[in-house]
């Protein structure tokens, strides 16, 4: 990753004309964050007019706010109960030039993408800004998210193992297993929701993996890091529905094989990435564990291997996952059957 994430402890207004902010009080030119991003002037441009209130002491309706109540409401909620509501995003120190282009325009695509997209299931952003008047150390400010799927993933296989018992099928809580295994299929329902709502958008993500997913302090899951993601051309469409966009885009573990081999491709490219995450959440298991890039490209893309899909995995689930990660495009099913079904099962 070209960023680091840090947690946002202190936001002091930018200073106006007069020397006040935008509620008349005196304040320093700086947003305060961790340790990592010190000292960057908090130019925020509010993106989002609605904020999302904290059930315990606000309703649960977005009200609209203005530009100026929306900067006022992040000042002075900033920490809520000891923790940091929000976290800035900003690119690492130590990339070089080419890597500092490349993650500056993967920083402003999201930001692009981030000011109009709103979904449950998507993280909301709260403003960009910069360092200094010439745009120097652009960053993004985001909800704070606790922990990634690849996290959640950790406690659930744990969480599994309890339920197990010691040696196995002796001491088996199956009604524990069966909730673990509702809780994953949610989990893996509103994530498809969420990537069903930018295919509608005509987006396509391009970078679905466990470590681009994590949950708010609700526990509800978000999509995060939207970088790579890109709206379909049509004048980049080809005769037969597919797309001239870029190759080897993403991870590689999740990658599409027409992506893979810098073939033309389509919003199903996301279908396969998903059938990989499927698999993941269903299984708990890292998909193409000890396999390295040479047989990700020999034995995944090439000759079609794929990982066993557990038996005692409803029918439905197994279905979801074969049609998804399959290596003939057109066979793969869009996001409306896939969050169909999870919603079924």
């Amino acid at each position: 990753s070209f960023c680091n994430v840090s947690e946002i402890q202190v936001i002091r207004l930018q200073q106006r004309s007069g020397g006040k902010t935008d509620s008349g009080n005196d304040c320093s030119n700086h947003m305060e964050t961790s340790k990592e991003e010190k000292d960057p002037t908090f130019t925020h441009r509010s993106l989002y007019n609605e904020f999302k209130k904290d059930e315990d002491d606000f309703s649960d309706e977005e009200d609209g706010l203005s530009e100026q109540e929306a900067r006022k409401f992040m000042e002075m909620n900033c920490i809520r109960n000891g923790s940091s509501r929000y976290a800035v995003k900003v690119l690492r120190s130590d990339l070089t030039e080419l890597e500092q282009e490349k993650g500056t325009i993967d920083l402003a695509v999201e930001a692009k993408y981030l000011t109009v997209l709103s979904h449950p299931n998507i993280v909301k952003m709260r403003g960009v800004g910069a360092k200094d008047s010439l745009r120097i150390g652009f960053y993004i400010v985001l909800d704070r998210l606790y922990g990634t799927l690849s996290d959640k993933l950790i406690e659930w296989k744990n969480e599994q193992t309890r339920h197990m018992g010691c040696l196995g099928c002796i001491g088996t809580n199956k009604l524990g297993l069966k909730d673990l295994l509702i809780e994953q299929l949610t989990c893996a329902y509103d994530l498809s929701a969420a990537y069903l709502y930018l295919h509608k958008q005509k987006i396509i993500y391009r970078d679905i993996k466990s470590e681009n997913i994590g949950f708010d302090v609700r526990g509800d899951v978000k999509i995060f890091d939207f970088g790579l993601c890109r709206e379909l051309d049509p004048k980049k469409k080809t005769a037969n529905g597919l797309y001239k966009l870029t190759g080897r885009t993403g991870s590689r573990r999740y990658m599409a094989p027409e992506v893979v081999l810098c073939k033309p491709y389509n919003l199903t490219a996301d279908s396969y990435s998903f059938g990989i995450l499927l698999w993941e959440i269903s299984t708990l298991k890292e998909p193409f564990e000890d396999f390295d890039l040479h047989d990700l490209t020999e034995k995944v893309v090439k000759l079609g291997y794929r990982p066993s899909i557990p038996s005692n995995l409803p029918v439905s689930i197994k279905h979801i996952i074969k049609d998804c990660w399959s290596g003939e495009i057109n066979k793969r099913p869009d996001f409306v059957r896939i969050s169909s079904i999870l919603r079924s099962t």
